[in-house]
């Protein structure tokens, strides 16, 4: 069973080394990889009424994944925690 730790602290070291990942030859396919599952769930969304309520759930939770992906890239300032860079939550996978 599982059971909810708190996860380790997430620092601007962490989001920096995140971002260089994320613009490394791995990164950018991952990211390419990632735009194509979200453009495939809103189009499975747009196409399937019989299961709107399914794939709604799917592509909602499959965005907030990407949105958290480009949260922890964020680099934030102290002690406002003001965000610098990008702040759509796709924006991250539509730079290249």
């Amino acid at each position: 069973m599982l059971q909810w730790a708190d996860p380790p602290e997430w620092s601007n070291g962490h989001a920096g080394q995140l971002q260089t990942f994320m613009s490394g030859e791995v990164g950018v396919t991952l990211r390419y990889h990632l735009r194509s599952l979200h453009i495939q769930n809103c189009d499975r969304l747009i196409s399937s009424p019989a299961d709107l309520a399914y794939h709604a759930g799917h592509a909602a939770g499959f965005k907030s994944a990407l949105a958290t992906l480009d949260g922890m890239a964020s680099i934030r300032s102290q002690p406002e925690e003001e965000v610098v860079g990008v702040t759509d939550d796709l924006e991250w996978m539509r730079s290249a």
